[in-house]
């Protein structure tokens, strides 16, 4: 039975050996194959703007990130040599209600200071978020229509 088996197997090698594949056959398999690469090559571009897209978004919000951490930090300097400068003022002082006046005037102008640096931070913070949100929305409305033409 193993003989049997083994010249099975030789006769279908030899029919193979001198079998041809159609032309058809092979001009359909050889599209298939060019179609599938041009389409791996069309999804492969879509993939890489998309990266680069992201990255745009990325850079839009850092650059927002960036601008609110400097005035974060304009904000921290600007308290601090007020904080200093009041504190000057109140070691200068000759009498005790010289130095509660100046401290009293001390607090109401950083309260000031504050709110007006919070309502900026606030204004800012918003900007940075819409700006962010607006590019995102752009730069995802471009990759899917790039997508769309790709597929």
């Amino acid at each position: 039975m193993h003989d049997q088996i083994a010249q099975q197997a030789r006769q279908m090698l030899a029919a193979a050996a001198t079998s041809e594949i159609p032309a058809s056959v092979r001009s359909f398999a050889q599209e298939g194959v060019t179609k599938t690469g041009e389409a791996v090559a069309q999804w492969t571009a879509a993939t890489r703007k998309g990266a680069g897209a992201f990255e745009e978004i990325l850079q839009v919000a850092q650059s927002g990130a960036k601008a609110v951490g400097e005035t974060v930090l304009g904000n921290i300097v600007a308290n601090t040599e007020a904080a200093i400068a009041a504190a000057h003022g109140v070691a200068r002082a000759t009498t005790l209600a010289e130095a509660a006046r100046l401290q009293a005037s001390y607090v109401q102008e950083q309260l000031n200071a504050l709110n007006a640096q919070g309502k900026g931070l606030l204004e800012l913070s918003v900007k940075v978020a819409q700006e962010t949100a607006n590019a995102a929305a752009a730069i995802a409305s471009k990759t899917a229509a790039d997508v769309n033409r790709a597929a």
